[in-house]
């Protein structure tokens, strides 16, 4: 009689298999969660009114509360911290009419404006005053950004890295005005 000598290959290659796929799930559903961040829920904000001030002889309409509104509306509460360095995301708005420099971050799903600006800037957006105030006017903010985006209204100074700018979580609001 001889006896049927069982081999152990097909076993390792079913829990090779099956680690593969653990570490594919891991990485989506981590991707999903970390990068998309969508247990972040958009903060609800009171419109500001506008503020036509006289300043230095230039009608001033926006401050920093407003692009807030408008950031917040476009879905600037979901960018996050980079989860592998930790650095923090940085968006600058110029208003080029008025010379002034707006800078923002967000924590915890909000949108914080942040007085001084900085070196590690990821994104700068170039645009004047008329424009934001008729995006910040109208009913559908993300509707209006991609009309001021198609009529060249804005410009986009991109400083970091695609890959930065993801794992910040940059690319749903992208998304969301392509």
């Amino acid at each position: 009689m001889k006896k049927e000598v069982k081999q152990a290959k097909p076993k390792r290659k079913i829990k090779a298999w099956l680690m593969v796929v653990i570490i594919i799930i891991i990485l989506i559903l981590s991707f999903y969660f970390i990068i998309l961040n969508p247990a972040v829920s958009k903060p609800e904000l009171e419109k500001p009114a506008l503020l036509n001030e006289m300043v230095n002889g230039t009608l001033v309409q926006l401050d920093h509360t407003h692009l807030t509104y408008i950031l917040t509306e476009l879905g600037y509460y979901k960018i996050h911290k980079n989860p592998l360095n930790g650095e923090v995301p940085l968006l600058t708005i110029r208003m080029s009419d008025l010379n002034k420099e707006f800078n923002f971050t967000t924590n915890r799903g909000r949108v914080i404006h942040v007085p001084t600006s900085s070196a590690l800037q990821d994104v700068i957006l170039t645009s004047d005053q008329e424009t934001m105030v008729g995006i910040y006017e109208s009913e559908d903010v993300i509707q209006a950004t991609k009309n001021k985006i198609n009529e060249g209204k804005f410009a986009a100074a991109v400083l970091k890295e695609t890959t930065d700018l993801t794992m910040k979580g940059y690319m749903t609001v992208y998304n969301s005005l392509s």
